[in-house]
């Protein structure tokens, strides 16, 4: 009996809505590299109809269906003059100042070349700097992967179901407690429906190929993964009793690193400055709206995925010497140790201090009833 075999949490445990998947979210950016052409994604925010997880205690948590903020945000995002949203026009990028070598980086060529393939044509016009070898790329395909899986091991067809994310490995307070800590570092795969998995992964390919072009393939899996841990774990610690999955914690963490760069490089953006300040606005304004319209965003899993992103860009900045602000060797090993003290002390946080229970008796099969604990 299917119904028989769905299994949840104990009596006297957290509602039903601490249990939902926490949706970890995309942002409207600029985009490095194209400065005429502004990345645009929109929030995932949830609803009511969705599937349904029957606890032992008679209640059920919910896997909400996704419904996107993009018809709401979209007639006045697109009424904003690109200028404004790219802060990087006239600049080859940010990033250019931090880079080792003194020359602007190449134009992007021509999508015509003779040894392009016209679907790397296509997707180069979407995603610019697009690269079929890139890690950006690879990750996004396994995380359309996982959330084929995690469709097909649920009982319910429209969305994954709470147990089935649980069981992949979506973040969860009392279980990283016990000694899961795979689960800071899973969460970035998995994503609550396919409105929130669409949108994440427009966002990082449309900010990541130039990105990973500029710091190359190793520091780029650094930062995504690095990003993604630190932002599941600054939720864990503030939200123990969160359901948290998405990729935007990485995600955010590349904005985190673009903060970073504009910080570095402010004495050599000249005329872009006014651009750059409009866009952090912008940005700004986008995060604090979108943040107070849909409430089970993971707030805190963005805020530590960014920090993160922010820290790491400055110990990996690499930048030339003459080209290094005056207190750079000072705020690197401040960002070195910061990062330190941060990793280690939030594990230490939540492996000693941080509740232990409920954990989800969840089954992944539910025809079988294969209950997990």
């Amino acid at each position: 009996d299917v119904e028989a075999s769905r299994a949840g949490l104990s009596s006297g445990m957290p509602s039903a809505s601490q249990l939902a998947p926490s949706i970890q979210q995309p942002l409207t950016v600029a985009v490095r590299e194209q400065p005429p052409r502004a990345a645009s994604g929109a929030i995932a925010r949830r609803g009511a109809d969705s599937c349904d997880d029957e606890l032992e205690d008679g209640s059920k948590t919910k896997a909400f269906a996704g419904q996107s903020l993009l018809e709401e945000f979209a007639p006045a995002i697109l009424q904003v003059p690109l200028q404004l949203l790219s802060p990087f026009a006239g600049i080859a990028g940010v990033a250019a100042a931090a880079a080792p070598s003194a020359a602007p980086p190449a134009p992007r060529p021509a999508f015509n070349m003779p040894g392009m393939q016209e679907e790397e044509q296509f997707a180069a016009l979407i995603f610019p700097g697009f690269d079929s070898e890139a890690f950006v790329w690879q990750i996004t395909c396994w995380q359309v992967a996982e959330f084929a899986l995690s469709m097909v091991l649920g009982h319910n067809k429209a969305n994954p179901t709470p147990c089935v994310l649980y069981r992949l490995g979506a973040s969860w307070g009392p279980a990283i407690a016990r000694g899961e800590l795979w689960r800071l570092v899973t969460p970035v795969m998995l994503h609550a429906n396919l409105t929130h998995l669409l949108f994440n992964i427009f966002f990082q390919l449309r900010m990541g190929f130039g990105m990973e072009k500029q710091f190359g393939r190793q520091k780029m899996m650094l930062i995504y993964f690095a990003c993604g841990v630190f932002g599941n774990l600054m939720s864990v610690i503030l939200d123990p009793y969160k359901l948290a999955v998405g990729a935007s914690t990485a995600g955010f963490g590349l904005i985190g690193v673009w903060l970073a760069e504009i910080l570095l490089s402010w004495e050599v953006l000249g005329p872009a400055r006014e651009r750059t300040i409009i866009w952090i606005v912008f940005m700004l304004i986008s995060v604090t709206t979108m943040s107070s319209m849909t409430p089970n965003m993971d707030l805190f899993g963005h805020l530590g995925g960014a920090l993160g992103g922010f820290l790491l860009s400055i110990v990996l900045a690499d930048m030339r010497e003459q080209d290094r602000p005056p207190w750079y060797s000072q705020a690197r090993a401040a960002a070195a140790l910061g990062l330190a003290v941060c990793l280690t002390g939030g594990i230490s946080k939540v492996m000693l201090f941080s509740p232990r229970d409920p954990i989800p008796n969840c089954t992944l099969f539910h025809s079988l009833g294969a209950l997990m604990r």
